[in-house]
């Protein structure tokens, strides 16, 4: 490849040869916990959730829209059957959040704007979770779940453990005109809706996705 002079933004939109799953949000169960805390709030305050303790392993938790960034602190270990965010999150250094739903593809989770923190982790069970908005991911999603994105982006140099679906977003390594690595356990497969946008600086610092043999 020849030097390049200039940053270029290459756009990609792949066809996967995999099937992916339907770029409609999932419908959203009952909720068991629902945030009534201020914008900005912590995950971790009892009195921020109307049950007046914190959502448990075996209980849908529920954030509304308009309540600014929610934040899992370092130190806190927060747990939920699965979880559907319609506000912005934020996994900081040395939090996490696990979700226990085991339904395979159930995609329950479902999050709108999210930011995991380099050394913050997101476990996500089985039924996977699907995103919208702006993802950030320093940090690690890790399995048994898959991601799907449904539109919005995932930007990064953060871990997913399983696999990817880009159903209806934009995959960029790094973020915008930042070179980075995104590291992916499983298949990256990218729908026709999807777009893959790969910054190039020169014939040797570009961005890449890091995965399996069958991946590349």
């Amino acid at each position: 490849m020849p030097s390049l002079t200039a940053r270029l933004r290459v756009l990609l939109p792949i066809v996967a040869a995999a099937a992916l799953g339907s770029s409609g949000s999932p419908a959203r169960a009952a909720c068991d916990v629902n945030y009534i805390g201020p914008a900005n709030g912590i995950w971790q305050s009892n009195g921020n959730w109307d049950t007046a303790a914190v959502p448990t392993n075996a209980q849908i938790a529920c954030i509304p829209a308009g309540k600014g960034t929610i934040g899992i602190g370092n130190g806190v270990d927060a747990t939920a059957k699965s979880l559907q965010a319609l506000s912005r999150m934020q996994i900081d250094a040395g939090g996490s959040l696990t979700t226990t739903d085991s339904t395979p593809s159930a995609f329950s989770d479902t999050v709108t704007d999210f930011v995991i923190v380099a050394g913050g982790t997101f476990t996500v069970g089985n039924a996977g979770v699907a995103a919208n908005g702006t993802v950030v991911l320093e940090g690690a999603i890790a399995g048994p779940g898959s991601i799907r994105l449904d539109g919005g982006s995932l930007r990064g140099s953060g871990t997913v453990a399983a696999s990817i679906q880009n159903v209806g977003g934009t995959v960029q390594p790094g973020g915008p005109g930042l070179v980075g690595t995104l590291t992916v356990g499983g298949a990256f497969n990218q729908g026709v809706g999807g777009t893959l946008a790969i910054d190039l600086a020169s014939d040797s610092s570009f961005d890449k996705i890091d995965g399996p043999a069958f991946n590349h």
